[in-house]
């Protein structure tokens, strides 16, 4: 590497210094208004994103070829390439290339990778689908005993639940985790497993799975001294929470995202339904892919995000745990509006809610007038706005925006 980093240029020889840092990704690199890739990782972005591969200047006697997308229009490149298997480490200019002049004519602009972006780990808006989580999970084997941890940076929801090696495959499916990080000891037993559950496979080393490394990692995050107070934790599902605050470590680079206290569930609460079945009943996805066409699209009528995300599609992949928690929720919910003396609104005001309708009569809440309601379907879009945003707030690697004139 240093015998080729000597027969290029600056700016060359700092792509290969970080390109090499990252291989197993498409290295974004910013110079100016676009983010330019090289070599063979323009070749496979050209293909992918269907634009025009070019080329520049030589490297060991061979065209370099390249590829670029404008900053203003990244959003769109990044989700193509991700929904197509990839994934993109963000390099960016940490300072004015008018600063870098300063120390000499050939000086080249410092750059660094931001964020790495994979499929269980994007953040904006625009990349995520309203309707459905965009969950990152990992599953850890301790001794014998194992456990599957999940959680949804957008939302910060943060889960995990012991099961047996057999079980990971139905759990997979019911929670259509976007990335499942495991061991790479594992890799080869577990692979085709996450592979059919339609999720990208991250291997880790062994010591991302240490659930002594894990408990102060996650002690670290939410600034205790010990877990006791989030519930009893055996040392699979430390091991598989800790794994998961590694990974978003090294692809947030240190700026994680608001995360919730975890929540330990359990399977028996449940309905189990294997793959196979979840499948051929055709309930969040039809057979040809996609959800329309399925039993979930079929009912759901639901205005917001809120209302997809929380009420029909749980309820769909967990029947029985979801009812119970809803109508324990719903309950904590009506007493707390009541003591805040708020005023009950009518039955009818229900019509003009559909994301309510539907909880409020499957769990036998609506009274004569004493269910209270939000104002409008309005207020509950922007509460799962303000929900996601105050979740990635705290990342700080919002993707620039184009300057309005």
């Amino acid at each position: 590497m240093t015998a080729q980093l000597s027969t290029v240029t600056p700016m060359m020889a700092q792509y290969l210094e970080i390109k090499a840092q990252y291989p197993q990704a498409l290295l974004f690199y910013r110079m100016g208004d676009f983010y330019e890739l090289f070599f063979d990782d323009a070749a496979a972005a050209a293909e992918a994103l269907d634009i025009a591969l070019t080329k520049r200047g030589k490297h060991l006697g061979e065209d370099i070829a390249m590829c670029g997308v404008p900053v203003h229009s990244a959003e769109g490149y990044l989700l193509t390439l991700i929904r197509k298997g990839f994934r993109v480490a963000v390099c960016e200019q940490m300072e004015d290339p008018a600063e870098a002049k300063k120390r000499g004519s050939k000086s080249v602009v410092h750059r660094a990778v931001v964020r790495l972006v994979t499929p269980g780990t994007l953040t904006e808006e625009s990349l995520l689908e309203a309707r459905r989580h965009n969950y990152l999970a990992a599953f850890a084997e301790v001794r014998g005993e194992c456990a599957l941890a999940w959680v949804d940076i957008s939302t910060g929801a943060f889960h995990v639940m012991p099961l047996t090696a057999a079980r990971l495959g139905p759990e997979l499916a019911r929670l259509a985790p976007r990335e499942v990080v495991i061991a790479d000891s594992d890799e080869s037993v577990l692979s085709e497993t996450v592979t059919e559950s339609g999720a990208s496979l991250t291997p880790l080393g062994r010591s991302a799975f240490d659930s002594t490394g894990g408990e102060k990692r996650l002690c670290a995050l939410f600034g205790v001294t010990t877990l006791e107070a989030f519930g009893q934790f055996t040392r699979p599902e430390v091991a598989a929470m800790g794994a998961i605050v590694e990974w978003l470590e090294i692809t947030q680079k240190g700026n994680l995202p608001l995360l919730r206290t975890p929540v330990r569930e359990q399977h028996e609460r449940t309905m189990q339904i294997d793959a196979a079945t979840r499948r051929n009943l055709e309930l969040t996805q039809a057979l040809g892919g996609g959800r329309a066409g399925s039993l979930l699209a079929t009912i759901d009528r639901t205005v917001t995000a809120g209302g997809a995300d929380g009420c029909w599609n749980d309820a769909f992949q967990a029947p029985v745990g979801y009812w119970m928690s809803c109508r324990i929720g719903w309950q904590r919910l009506i007493l707390r509006w009541n003591s805040l003396e708020l005023l009950p609104i009518c039955v009818m005001r229900c019509a003009r809610c559909p994301i309510l309708t539907a909880r409020c009569r499957g769990l036998g809440l609506i009274a004569a007038g004493r269910v209270i309601l939000p104002p409008c379907v309005t207020g509950w879009t922007r509460v799962m706005r303000l929900q996601r945003f105050l979740a990635i707030s705290t990342c700080r690697h919002f993707l620039p925006r184009p300057q309005r004139a």
